[in-house]
């Protein structure tokens, strides 16, 4: 057992000579130590021993003034002396482990490389709302609370993922997609939102009830709902579909000489505030409030890079620009043509799709404004989808 166990640990083969050099070997066996493999050799002995008592017999030969050489030696004594030589490196090495440990739940690069350069800054801005950025530290549940966060706006994402790894916070998403759900049919019909002079009737559901050609009033019906079929049943179909007639509509607008509306002064300020680590750096702005109460604000995310390798720490920069109410005046003219502009705007949002064939403008000048009358000719959807409040004709039978 005592042999396997020294072939087991640290040992090493030395050499003694000088005068009486056989006291060297009554001085280890006097202090406990063994030795192994004991021979004669030139002005001395050669012999083998545990790596952990190489300080005692070393100490021992200085005091006996023999001359002892270390021949060979194996095991981790070497290496482990070597290291206590130079403790700051195996040091040095735990403390690398123990700090990239640490530093290894630190956002150090944020990933927003799968969606457009567009799209980007939107959606630095929605992780920002859930303090995600470069410096912010990440556990396994903060990720899957702001994924369920993230997944919730359905206007934005259809499927997101986050993914953490190495330092680098990976975002993984897909446009959202609108796909609609057919409600149940309801008893709807069309009905004319002006009157008209139809030009084309394209009735995806229901039965038409006028013609092109046909001139119709405002409320008329244009689009049955209810139908009498061959047995005398009704059958109901939710009317849907376009029909375009030529409208003849009258706009009033009015325009002041004097407009009043927040603009720019040019002024502004910029705060900046750094993220380090997850704590919260604000040098610049100190904590207040910026001195414009109705101010544009623009905010900016700068990750620090030291060349190409990336920081864990990001600078979010915010400039308000001041806006003041100011009052412009502007010429007649300008006012005049603001007021026809207000016309056609009145027009496109009532009718989106409108062509307009003629525009015949009336312009009062009044002292402080400008008013003007539109008279226009175009063609639009006049079809409207409302309750069915017809009542089904009488039935006829086929």
């Amino acid at each position: 057992m005592a042999r396997a166990q020294f072939w087991q640990a640290d040992r090493f083969c030395f050499a003694v000579s000088g005068r009486r050099a056989a006291g060297f070997l009554s001085g280890a066996a006097a202090g406990g130590i063994r030795l192994y493999h004991i021979r004669c050799a030139p002005n001395g002995y050669r012999a083998h021993a545990a790596g952990r008592d190489y300080a005692a017999l070393a100490a021992l030969a200085a005091r006996g003034g023999w001359h002892f050489t270390v021949l060979r030696r194996r095991g981790m004594g070497a290496l482990l002396e070597w290291g206590a030589r130079r403790c700051g490196i195996p040091v040095g090495a735990v403390v690398f482990l123990l700090l990239l440990r640490f530093f290894s739940s630190f956002v150090w690069s944020l990933d927003l490389a799968v969606l457009d350069a567009s799209a980007q800054p939107a959606a630095r801005a929605l992780l920002a709302r859930y303090q995600l950025w470069e410096g912010a530290q990440v556990s396994e549940s903060k990720l899957r609370g702001v994924q369920q966060a993230l997944l919730q706006q359905a206007d934005q994402f259809g499927w997101v993922s986050l993914n953490f790894t190495g330092g680098c916070l990976y975002l993984e998403a897909t446009e959202a997609q609108k796909q609609p759900i057919a409600a149940a049919a309801e008893a709807t019909a069309l009905y004319a939102t002006d009157n008209a002079m139809v030009l084309s009737v394209d009735v995806k559901s229901g039965f038409a009830a006028i013609a092109p050609g046909q001139v119709v009033a405002k409320g008329q019906l244009l689009a049955w709902a209810e139908k009498w079929n061959r047995s005398g049943k009704v059958v109901t179909q939710a009317a849907s579909g376009q029909v375009r007639g030529r409208v003849v509509k009258t706009y009033t607008a009015t325009v002041p000489l004097n407009i009043t509306a927040p603009r720019l002064t040019g002024a502004r300020v910029t705060t900046d505030t750094l993220y380090l680590l997850g704590r919260v750096f604000a040098p610049d702005a100190a904590g207040a409030e910026h001195p414009y109460p109705d101010a544009a604000c623009q905010t900016e995310w700068l990750p620090l890079r030291l060349g190409r390798l990336a920081l864990p720490l990001s600078l979010c920069r915010r400039t308000y620009w001041e806006r003041a109410e100011e009052t412009q005046a502007i010429t007649r003219a300008a006012a005049n043509q603001l007021a026809i502009r207000a016309c056609r705007l009145q027009l496109l949002a009532e009718y989106p799709d409108a062509v307009i064939e003629s525009q015949e403008n009336t312009l009062a000048e009044e002292p402080t404004a400008s008013l003007c009358t539109a008279t226009i000719t175009f063609c639009a959807n006049i079809a409207r989808q409302e309750p069915n409040h017809t009542p089904l004709p009488p039935y006829v039978e086929q």
